[in-house]
């Protein structure tokens, strides 16, 4: 079975689903993620292929700490997802010719990529 995962631009979107991804891998399964740049070495260590996110994807920061309320930093983080929707949707399409999965893993966080899954 080809398991492809795409994730957040964040570790902490990243790590929580390695576990699950490693145990694919180990099982005898193809596991790729399209995951931060600089993750993608630790990742390949453990028997888990993957590819950058697309750096435009990459570049769009939450910023919610910049605002001083509470329902201005939420929307902060809508307004992001939102901006990152449009280069997820062609990255995962990618990624898909590239990796021919079976399943598909979508951070909740990745609109655009759960649009095209």
């Amino acid at each position: 079975m080809k398991v492809l995962a795409y994730t957040s631009p964040a570790r902490g979107h990243l790590y929580p689903i390695v576990p699950i991804m490693y145990e694919l891998a180990a099982r005898g399964h193809h596991a790729s993620v399209v995951a931060l740049a600089d993750e993608l070495e630790p990742l390949a260590q453990l028997g888990i292929a993957g590819s950058a996110i697309d750096p435009v994807v990459e570049r769009i920061q939450i910023e919610d700490w910049r605002e001083r309320s509470l329902p201005k930093a939420g929307l902060s983080v809508l307004k992001t997802f939102t901006e990152r929707a449009g280069g997820e949707a062609p990255d995962l399409a990618r990624a898909i010719d590239r990796y021919d999965p079976d399943v598909l893993l979508i951070d909740v966080n990745c609109w655009g990529a759960a649009t095209v899954a």
